[in-house]
């Protein structure tokens, strides 16, 4: 085998490598850092805007914020499905933060039940 037929042969190995390597560094990296909000919350009440960043900052550690956004949780379960995540590695949410993502996401996905349920009024 000539040394040029050797090296033809490694090349296209050679490309693919650096196609796939670059291909996964690039979309390794933008799942990494502070995501951009997804949602125009501005029409929210202050506090649900601030729940909102809670929420952000927190629940991006470990999925994208579409995740629970686009949820079809049953309105009153948001606590329920909140506390499960919490108990997984690395998630850090206090009781606190638990309550209050909750009430953000109730909001969000049922502004007339989640001002009820975040603000302990009944339906």
């Amino acid at each position: 085998m000539s040394l040029r037929r050797a090296v033809d042969g490694v090349a296209p190995l050679i490309s693919v490598w650096i196609i796939g390597f670059t291909l996964t560094a690039a979309l390794g990296v933008s799942g990494c850092g502070p995501q951009v909000p997804i949602i125009d919350v501005a029409g929210y009440p202050a506090q649900m805007q601030a729940d909102y960043h809670l929420f952000a900052e927190r629940c991006s550690r470990c999925h994208g914020l579409a995740r629970a956004l686009n949820a079809r949780i049953k309105v009153g379960r948001w606590a329920v499905y909140v506390r499960r995540m919490s108990r997984l590695p690395g998630a850090g949410l206090s009781l606190a933060d638990q309550t209050r993502i909750a009430g953000f996401l109730e909001f969000h996905h049922d502004p007339a039940a989640g001002s009820a349920t975040s603000t302990g009024a009944t339906p």
